[in-house]
């Protein structure tokens, strides 16, 4: 234990400071009376927290910078902070909120007439949209940033766009185009050198092979995606792509390589989304049943369905009828 000693003091010297610079910089707007400072200062204060795992903390800081933009009139970080309190509220799981935030940066950024900075929140909606399986409407929105990442030649938002356009394809049974758009994001995200953009787009690539019956091409897609997201050290990234060779280990038959794989999802995803969560609760149940261990099933489906229930994903209604057949 007291080998990890000095690295930990490291660590918590560097939180105070951080916190105490941050703190410093709102105190001394707030004194001053510049609400567009201090609206400034929360927002970065809000960012570190949000990273550091404090989601609350940082929610009320951003609603706070929220008031403070619409006092002075800042349209444009009016939208900015719109965006970022929807992506506090998706980590928090309020999926409906959190699209509400995203349409309102939206129409902030129309209002301003800026689209090149419209095209990320574009993304963040698209994918909430294919997770709540609104698939034509997270199309048309991937496929609106497309063009405009295009336009202003931002090669890393294409590929964004790339990335969600073969997840929506895959969702649809469109696994032919599904991998084109991923291969298309592969090179893109090559291209820029932006390796978490290389794993997603690797990630969509063997989720197209799996769909298409091509498991063995799949399994060594999704096992080189996961070695780039260790590698990453992302959290939300590694369980993504656990889930889907999980996947693919279990529709090629592998049923002990599944469940070590959709195993891991579900300790590591101690803090990221949680339907990654429920998504390895669902496979693991399926791994299970196709066992014949109905009661393992069970619990693994009941723990995806209050998940599921409790994000408002329509996912609910498959593990509830997986629950309703299974034999007892």
């Amino acid at each position: 234990m007291t080998q990890h000693a000095e690295p930990d003091r490291v660590v918590a010297m560097s939180d105070t400071v951080w916190r105490y610079l941050h703190t410093h910089a709102l105190h001394a707007a707030r004194s001053i009376g510049d609400r567009a400072a201090e609206a400034n200062a929360r927002r970065v204060l809000a960012s570190a927290l949000f990273w550091r795992g404090s989601v609350s903390e940082a929610l009320t800081h951003l609603e706070r910078a929220m008031e403070l933009y619409e006092a002075v009139g800042d349209l444009s970080l009016q939208a900015a902070t719109s965006n970022n309190i929807g992506a506090v509220c998706r980590q928090r799981g309020n999926l409906a909120e959190a699209a509400d935030w995203f349409r309102r940066a939206m129409a902030l950024y129309d209002e301003v007439g800026d689209q090149r900075l419209r095209s990320p929140v574009t993304y963040n909606l698209a994918e909430l949209l294919t997770l709540l399986r609104r698939y034509d409407e997270a199309r048309e929105l991937y496929e609106h940033g497309l063009v405009n990442a295009r336009k202003y030649g931002n090669r890393v938002n294409e590929a964004s766009s790339l990335c969600g356009l073969a997840e929506v394809s895959v969702r649809l049974g469109r696994h032919r185009s599904a991998l084109e758009y991923g291969r298309q994001a592969t090179t893109l995200a090559q291209a820029v050198n932006d390796r978490f953009l290389e794993c997603e787009a690797m990630r969509a690539v063997g989720a197209a092979h799996l769909g298409l019956g091509e498991h063995d091409i799949a399994i060594r897609q999704l096992d080189s995606a996961l070695r780039l997201a260790r590698a990453l050290g992302e959290a939300d990234d590694v369980v993504a792509v656990l889930n889907g060779l999980a996947a693919a280990h279990a529709a090629a038959g592998h049923p002990a390589e599944a469940i070590t794989l959709y195993r891991e999802a579900m300790v590591t995803d101690e803090y990221g989304y949680r339907e990654e969560r429920a998504h390895a609760a669902t496979g693991l149940g399926d791994v299970h049943a196709g066992l014949g261990e109905h009661d393992q099933a069970r619990e693994h489906w009941r723990r995806a369905l209050t998940i599921c229930r409790e994000l408002g994903l329509p996912h609910a209604n498959d593990v509830t009828t997986r629950l309703e057949t299974v034999h007892t």
